[in-house]
């Protein structure tokens, strides 16, 4: 690892990104950002490696330091164009805000229009500090999502109005609005997905069936001790 200083990782990745341009000629429409982490086997005295830190993830290994990987790739070719490994322990909202710049940096670098691009991220990045930022770059078109939770309102006003458009071939239910959202109005498309709403009702049956077991179970277990 010593044969390849830190400080030009970023340099080379980015001269691999533009060869990458030059060659395939992608398309820069869409772009997604997301972060993971992964867990780690580095031993707690280790002091060397600084970002492995403890915090949450999906796999329940609070107990092992993790590294977080933020990352933006191309919709269509699934290309990688920008990464940043980061301390463990950081939350999304606060890599999405120190991360921004630098994906901003990176297509500028690799001569792309900003105004071309529309740039898709989760709900985990949400903050008013970092809308703020999204609108101080006026060229970036973006589309996030919101938590349905703080959203009562527009949910309700959803449910009473949506109507069928095709999307893909696909006939779906929406409902478009604009909203204040942060300081700004903002356009809000509120949807149902078939595929998580299916998702959720199996959740819901498994949960329900988990339960009527326990139930019986119980309701044996308490006859028995009254016989």
């Amino acid at each position: 690892m010593h044969a390849l200083p830190e400080d030009q990782i970023e340099r080379i990745e980015e001269e691999v990104v533009k060869r990458m341009v030059d060659l395939y000629k992608p398309n820069f429409q869409t772009l997604f950002f997301d972060t993971t982490n992964f867990f780690t086997f580095i031993d707690s005295t280790n002091e060397r490696c600084t970002i492995a830190k403890r915090g949450k993830n999906k796999q329940k290994r609070g107990d092992l330091r993790q590294i977080g990987l933020a990352l933006v790739v191309l919709k269509q070719e699934q290309y990688p164009l920008f990464h940043k490994t980061y301390e463990g322990n950081k939350n999304n909202v606060t890599v999405f805000k120190e991360t921004l710049g630098d994906i901003t940096h990176r297509l500028s670098t690799i001569a792309v229009e900003l105004a071309d691009i529309t740039l898709v991220f989760d709900k985990g990045n949400n903050s008013k500090e970092n809308f703020a930022l999204l609108d101080a770059e006026e060229s970036l078109h973006y589309v996030g999502s919101l938590v349905p939770l703080h959203f009562k309102a527009l949910i309700q006003e959803a449910n009473q109005n949506m109507s069928p458009i095709t999307i893909n071939d696909k006939e779906v239910l929406a409902y478009k609005t604009t909203k204040d959202i942060w300081g700004k109005a903002r356009t809000c498309v509120v949807f149902i997905s078939e595929i998580l709403k299916d998702g959720q009702i199996r959740g819901i049956l498994q949960h329900l069936r988990k339960n009527i077991k326990s139930s019986m179970s119980f309701r044996k277990y308490s006859k028995g001790k009254r016989n």
